[in-house]
């Protein structure tokens, strides 16, 4: 056992397929990822886990994704927050960034579904120490399949004292 593991993201998305397709590109990246159907049911499995990531859609009913946003930052102020939408506009732009949530437009491109959650990561190992040690990340072979060249981000826990991942 190397005492590495892999990252956790949990997707929250009423739409079945969008939760089933991001859970199966991430699990592909690397990630252990797991789904929740709306934001009450999200909440719910965010607080039973230790994760490193959340990606939300904006738009569910019940509680909005602002709403989900709301309620993890009151529970993990650091914890880096994802919003996957069909319904990007200026306002939802505007708010996404007075709040440091990047935004992803659907439907996306794979290549940009592992860039942002890359992203999202390493902010999380530049602002301190984790919880526990986040493993490699590696883009699937598939990424090239699709024409888009292949990143390799080894992201060790050593990297907790800034150092960008290397990039092959």
């Amino acid at each position: 056992m190397t005492g590495r593991h892999p990252p956790r993201v949990l997707v929250i998305d009423d739409g079945p397929s969008v939760r089933e397709v991001v859970r199966y590109l991430l699990a592909a990246f690397g990630y252990e990822c797991q789904t929740a159907a709306d934001g009450p049911s999200g909440l719910a499995r965010f607080a039973e886990g230790d994760w490193n990531l959340v990606l939300t859609d904006l738009e569910m009913p019940e509680m909005s994704g602002w709403q989900v946003v709301e309620a993890i930052r009151q529970q993990a102020p650091t914890m880096p927050i994802v919003i996957i939408t069909a319904f990007s506009d200026p306002g939802v732009t505007r708010q996404a960034s007075e709040w440091g949530v990047p935004v992803i437009a659907k439907p996306f491109p794979m290549a940009t579904l592992k860039a942002v959650v890359v992203e999202a990561l390493y902010a999380l190992i530049a602002r301190g120490p984790l919880h526990h040690a986040i493993a490699t990340v590696e883009a699937n072979d598939q990424v090239r399949g699709l024409g888009h060249p292949a990143t390799v981000a080894t992201v060790r826990p050593e990297l907790a004292t800034g150092q960008r991942p290397r990039r092959v």
